[in-house]
């Protein structure tokens, strides 16, 4: 899953953010966040863990494991 950076700051969509310890962001450094990745040059930013994650088209997919 992605959150679509430009969708958010549009959106006001905030809630759920929170830093690197887990603290929850408020509003107003929710906001400051997205605008510094939006300035990046990124447009997506991951929801949850991906080790294959692309800032400008998302998740890049993974290999399945053997059956």
């Amino acid at each position: 899953m992605k959150v679509d950076i430009r969708g958010a700051i549009h959106n006001r969509s905030f809630d759920g953010f929170r830093h690197d310890n887990g603290v929850p962001m408020t509003r107003r450094e929710a906001l400051d966040a997205l605008l510094d990745e939006f300035r990046k040059g990124h447009d997506y930013l991951p929801v949850g863990d991906c080790g294959d994650f692309d800032p400008k088209s998302g998740c890049r997919g993974h290999e399945e494991p053997a059956a």
